[in-house]
């Protein structure tokens, strides 16, 4: 019985092991594959001055975005993208406030 029990967790085991394998594979050779991320900040002005009106203006902008890029098997065989993108704005248009947010995601599948 204890064999019978070793077998089938030595079994489930080296399934997890392949599944991860075809999952997430070995990336060591594989430079365009795995995980990057990109983080900006943008902030802006605007002041502008007449004998009519005058106006101001400044936005605040954060943006993060996380990708992976990886293969099932072979790269040629199935390869995928996934991303997504979180925007936070805020401005400030002559004195009244104004937020927003957005969130972004993407996901691409190439086969063969």
């Amino acid at each position: 019985m204890l064999i019978k029990k070793l077998f089938i967790s030595v079994k489930l085991t080296i399934f997890s092991y392949v599944i991860l394998f075809f999952l997430f594979p070995p990336v060591s050779g594989a430079q365009d594959y795995g995980f990057s991320g990109e983080i900006g900040l943008t902030y802006e002005r605007d002041k502008r001055e007449s004998e009519i009106v005058d106006s101001e203006l400044s936005n605040f902008e954060q943006s993060y975005t996380l990708n992976y890029r990886n293969f099932i098997y072979r790269p040629r065989l199935l390869s995928y993208y996934l991303s997504g993108t979180f925007i936070k704005k805020d401005g400030k248009a002559n004195g009244s406030d104004a937020e927003a947010e957005s969130k972004d995601y993407e996901a691409r599948l190439n086969f063969l």
